[in-house]
C-alpha cells in the first residue's frame, strides 16, 4: 500500500516516486519557490520553474499578492495552461502548501505537493538539473477569487475569544512570541507577538524527515 493512502486526503499530493515517473509528461509543471534563484541556479528538479517569493507572489507591504492579472501572467509565462497539473515544492516547510492554497484560491483544479520536497528527492539521489526551465507562454485566464478559502482581517478579529473557533499561529517559537520579526529581532516600528488567543503550533512539528507526518491511525 503506498505511503500516501495513509493520509487523510493523498489526492493533494504526489511522491518522489510518483514525480520522477512523470518528469517528461507535458501536462504537469513543476515549480520551485524560494526567496533567492540563487539555490534553484544551483540544483533543482529538471524542469522546475522557478517562483520568487518576494517579487513573483508578494506585494511591497509583504501580503500575499492577489491581484487576478498578475497571476494570470505569472502562470502563463511558466507555461501552465488551465488544464495543467501543477506540483509545488519549495526551500521552506510549508512552501509548497502555499502554493496549493494560492492556486486554488484562483481556481486552479491540478495542483499538488511535492511530499518531502527538494530535500527527500536530493536524499535520494534523484536526477537534478541546473540549466534554466523555460516554456511557452500559455494564455491562462483565472476564474477570479474563492472568497471561501481566504479569512480576512474582520472575521479573525471577530474570532478572538469565541470558544468555537480556534486561531492557529504556525510560525516560530520566537515569531510567536515577540522575540523575532520573521527570522530576526525586530526593528525600530515594527510589531511582534501573536493574535490574542492564537494557539501556537510550529509548522515543522507537522513534518517527518520533511515529509508530512499527520497520518491516520
Amino acid at each position: 500500500m503506498s505511503q500516501l493512502s495513509q493520509y487523510a486526503d493523498p489526492s493533494v499530493l504526489v511522491d518522489t516516486q510518483w514525480l520522477a515517473n512523470h518528469l517528461n509528461d507535458p501536462n504537469i509543471r513543476i515549480i520551485e519557490v524560494d526567496m533567492s534563484p540563487e539555490p534553484y541556479k544551483k540544483a533543482h528538479i529538471p524542469g522546475a520553474v522557478f517562483w520568487n517569493i518576494v517579487t513573483d507572489l508578494l506585494l511591497p507591504d509583504l501580503k500575499t499578492n492577489l491581484d487576478a492579472i498578475a497571476f494570470e501572467r505569472l502562470m502563463a509565462r511558466s507555461g501552465i495552461t488551465n488544464d495543467t497539473t501543477v506540483i509545488a515544492y519549495g526551500s521552506y516547510p510549508g512552501t509548497g502548501a502555499w502554493i496549493f492554497w494560492l492556486l486554488k484560491v484562483f481556481g486552479h483544479e491540478n495542483v499538488r505537493v511535492l511530499n518531502g520536497g527538494y530535500q527527500k528527492w536530493k536524499s535520494e539521489g534523484r536526477p537534478l538539473a541546473t540549466e534554466l526551465s523555460t516554456f511557452a507562454s500559455t494564455n491562462y485566464c483565472t476564474k477570479g477569487i474563492d472568497a471561501h478559502l481566504r479569512v480576512l482581517h474582520n472575521e479573525v478579529q471577530a474570532s478572538i475569544g469565541r470558544s468555537d473557533r480556534v486561531l492557529l499561529d504556525v510560525r516560530t517559537l520566537q515569531e510567536y512570541s515577540g522575540e523575532w520579526f520573521f527570522d530576526r529581532p525586530p526593528k525600530a516600528g515594527e510589531r511582534t507577538g501573536h493574535i490574542p488567543g492564537a494557539v501556537h503550533l510550529e509548522h515543522i512539528l507537522t513534518l517527518n524527515n520533511n515529509t508530512l507526518a499527520k497520518i491516520r491511525g
